[in-house]
């Protein structure tokens, strides 16, 4: 059985090498023959989609010659024109101007608002240790009060470069203290 077995390995590495053989050859004549197709016209390339010999890789190499001719070169989607872009603004109509200025009048009023919501918006801190500040209250009183170690506080920097902590109270709405950052936290 060993002699048998032996043949018969042989057989078969003798038969794989063979077929590697007829791949090889099968793929350099449709790569040959794609060099071929590639220098014809396109209607003539069109017509060869379906040659035998060849292989799928090289039928979709086809393909793809056939779609990159189609498409339009890159330098066009870049170009400036600049003649078009003179002769489309030199008459500015009455409509493009009321449009211009009713855009404008919705966009600077919001972003005026963004901006200072912006510039309003403190800092989330935590007290790190009891601080003792005079916190103005909205009603216009005047209260000393201590924020104990750990409490969460708004720190907002003015224009001035002045400090200010902020302080919800439940009841009477947000206090407001001036402070040296230096000396407090």
């Amino acid at each position: 059985m060993s002699a048998n077995r032996k043949v018969l390995s042989k057989k078969y590495k003798l038969a794989a090498r063979r077929v590697t053989d007829v791949e090889r050859r099968l793929e350099a004549v449709s790569k040959h023959r794609l060099t071929e197709l590639l220098k014809l016209s396109k209607m003539q390339r069109l017509n060869a989609i379906d040659d035998a010999d060849l292989l799928p890789n090289e039928r979709n190499e086809l393909r793809k010659s056939l779609l990159i001719d189609d498409a339009p070169p890159n330098w066009h989607a870049v170009a400036w024109r600049t003649k078009a872009l003179l002769r489309r603004h030199r008459v500015l109509s009455f409509s493009s101007l009321l449009r211009a200025c009713c855009v404008a009048a919705l966009i600077l009023p919001v972003g005026y608002y963004l901006y200072v919501a912006w510039r309003n918006t403190g800092e989330l801190i935590v007290a790190s240790s009891p601080v003792t500040v005079d916190w103005q209250m909205p009603s216009g009183k005047v209260l000393r009060r201590t924020v104990p170690a750990g409490e969460s506080l708004v720190l907002l920097k003015r224009s001035d470069g002045s400090y200010v902590l902020r302080k919800w109270y439940a009841r009477e709405g947000y206090a407001i203290a001036k402070i040296n950052v230096a000396d407090h936290l």
